[in-house]
């Protein structure tokens, strides 16, 4: 029971680590296409 507690612990913070890695790259990304965009436009 609580080995399993603790999987679920390392795992949900694992899940949470990858989800704000991802959101960090798609904003990194997201910068980017605007800085390119801007340069089209002026």
């Amino acid at each position: 029971q609580q080995q399993q507690q603790a999987a679920n612990g390392a795992n949900a913070n694992n899940i949470y680590y990858a989800a704000m890695t991802q959101a960090a790259a798609q904003q990194q990304q997201l910068n980017l296409m605007t800085q390119v965009e801007n340069q089209i436009l002026y």
